[in-house]
């Protein structure tokens, strides 16, 4: 079992180095990048949830103004 985790990172390691990697940047500085905006993206999406279903007992006018104005954020 181990030899076929130590196969799949060699692989991934391989793969991330020649996709994500550069001359001036390496995978893991481009991954420690992208993490911060994955989480910044799911607090969003949840707030916008959140403004919905708060506003969803009001009605659909209601409903589509308040996307409307999430969506100038």
């Amino acid at each position: 079992m181990s030899k076929i985790i130590m196969n799949v990172k060699k692989r991934a390691n391989f793969w991330l180095g020649k996709y994500l990697s550069g001359d001036s940047i390496h995978f893991k500085e481009v991954i420690s990048i992208i993490i911060p905006i994955l989480v910044d993206q799911a607090f969003l999406i949840l707030m916008i949830l959140f403004n919905t279903a708060m506003i969803s007992s009001s009605g659909t006018e209601a409903v589509s103004a308040v996307n409307m104005v999430d969506s100038l954020r």
